[in-house]
């Protein structure tokens, strides 16, 4: 349980449709909105249980296989053929060949090295974890 501080509720509980702490609500609306999306996207929380899941699975070399595992531990099940294909285009297209970004047209000078929380790994995983499936039980 936390306090509720009525003129300053937490960003969590705007985002997700808390309800006004002034007045008496028999039942709670079942509502989505974009901002919840945006506030998983940019949650500290969900970019550090992102970070640990593409951790934990480092260790597997195969692409695959890691892809696999980190269906596993997110949403309790083996991805299908397509969910793996997709995400391996997914993690492909973010990890440059050499480490470095190329030039978009020719004569453009290369882009700046990714910063290293651009992962392409955890960045998957938070894919994951604001899966709706991960998200929603139903």
């Amino acid at each position: 349980y936390l306090p509720i501080i009525r003129n300053a509720m937490f960003d969590l509980f705007s985002a997700f449709d808390y309800p006004d702490p002034s007045v008496t609500v028999d039942a709670r609306p079942a509502t989505t909105s974009p901002a919840q999306a945006l506030y998983l996207m940019n949650s500290p929380l969900l970019h550090s249980a992102s970070s640990a899941l593409a951790e934990a699975t480092a260790s597997l070399e195969d692409a695959r296989e890691r892809i696999a595992e980190l269906y596993r531990r997110a949403l309790l099940r083996e991805p299908t053929e397509r969910e793996t294909a997709r995400a391996l285009a997914f993690v492909l297209d973010q990890t440059p060949p050499d480490g470095a970004r190329v030039a978009a047209n020719v004569g453009e000078a290369p882009a700046a090295t990714p910063p290293a929380e651009r992962d392409p790994w955890r960045e998957f995983a938070q894919v994951l974890l604001a899966s709706n499936e991960f998200l929603y039980i139903d």
